[in-house]
């Protein structure tokens, strides 16, 4: 097996596990499809997701081969969902819940992204940090 092929092999492997959790809070703790009811359980995953992925970037982790690419492209990637937050966001809008569907629309990328970069900084602030905080300098 080349390395490529294993590190698809993580990231399906996370993505499975991730998924499935993600699943399973949205079972057990979601609104069950309540019509207009705003979706809290949706977007408490992505924020926790968006919270670790951010960590996660920066932690001083295992440098085995296989972690990054399996709790972050795949167990947060199956975790967080952005067809997740669109379909939320449209059947809140067909349903005629404009106003929790405006909510949503704004809240999640703002405190996802927020919980992201909190998540980026929070290693290096408890001194489990590999590597300063990503940064988009030098990026152009």
């Amino acid at each position: 097996m080349t390395p490529g092929q294993r590190v698809l092999c993580a990231v399906a492997a996370g993505g499975a596990a991730g998924a499935v959790l993600r699943a399973a809070i949205e079972t057990n703790l979601g609104s069950g499809g309540s019509l207009g009811v705003f979706p809290w359980s949706t977007l408490a995953i992505n924020v926790v997701g968006s919270f670790l992925l951010g960590a996660l970037a920066t932690l001083a982790v295992s440098t085995a081969w296989w972690v990054r690419p399996f709790l972050g492209t795949g167990a947060l990637g199956g975790f967080t969902t952005f067809s997740a937050y669109a379909v939320v966001s449209n059947v809140l809008m067909l349903d005629g819940a404009v106003g929790a569907g405006v909510g949503y629309v704004v809240a999640t990328p703002v405190v996802c992204v927020a919980a992201a970069a909190l998540g980026a900084h929070l290693p290096a602030a408890l001194g489990l940090s590999q590597s300063a905080p990503p940064s988009a300098a030098g990026q152009e």
